[in-house]
């Protein structure tokens, strides 16, 4: 039978460090475009990375800080989800889209998401992350998703009303407006030049004219 001096000179468990040494590696770990990505058909968590001109995403736009984290029994399963909601929705596209995985056990998984949340805070999740990803003949008269909300178009979704987007991407602005809300541990992705800034601005005007017409 084991007693109090079989465990002499063995340290506890410091959750905090190891905490840490994981963020660290993570943050190690390379970012690539979701729709170019080779992932494993394992298990992992990953975050997600904007890396273009999201509107009303402010700061996130650069790709410096995670918009969501999640777990998978397998990565390049999640891939292909997570690629076709980009691809139907509205305001967003997978090219403006990377992702960062960690190939973990399934187990491990759950506890390298938890940490994710906590470190990243992402403002994906906060607002309610994807939504239901088991499309069904019942779903599109379901609640709408928040984040169907700020990107509607997915097939299997219900269009939201303008009340609902509007509530929203208010809820979302919230969040981005948070101090210290958005935790910037990454170098950014992306960053506008000039001739995307005036690339930019002409959809913006060639949008105004197309309303007023």
């Amino acid at each position: 039978m084991m007693n109090h001096r079989d465990f002499a000179g063995v340290q506890p468990w410091d959750e905090d460090d190891l905490s840490c040494r994981l963020i660290e590696l993570v943050r190690r770990l390379p970012r690539g475009p979701i729709s170019e990505a080779a992932l494993p058909d394992a298990p992992g968590a990953y975050l997600l990375f904007l890396a273009g001109p999201v509107s009303a995403h402010g700061a996130l736009r650069s790709g410096s800080a995670a918009v969501y984290a999640g777990k998978a029994r397998s990565l390049a399963e999640r891939q292909r989800f997570h690629v076709q909601s980009l691809s139907e929705a509205d305001g967003i596209r997978p090219g403006m889209v990377s992702i960062l995985a960690v190939p973990t056990t399934h187990a491990a998984a759950c506890y390298v998401e938890a940490l994710l949340l906590e470190e990243c805070r992402p403002a994906w999740n906060r607002l309610g992350g994807f939504g239901c990803r088991v499309p069904g003949s019942t779903r599109r008269e379901g609640r709408t998703s928040k984040w169907d909300a700020c990107f509607p178009g997915r097939y299997w979704a219900r269009v939201p009303t303008s009340s609902e987007r509007r509530a929203a991407l208010a809820e979302l602005a919230g969040i981005l407006a948070e101090p210290g809300g958005i935790r910037e541990l990454w170098p950014p992705l992306w960053a506008p030049t000039p001739r995307r800034k005036a690339m930019a601005t002409a959809r913006r005007l060639e949008k105004r004219r197309q309303v007023a017409a």
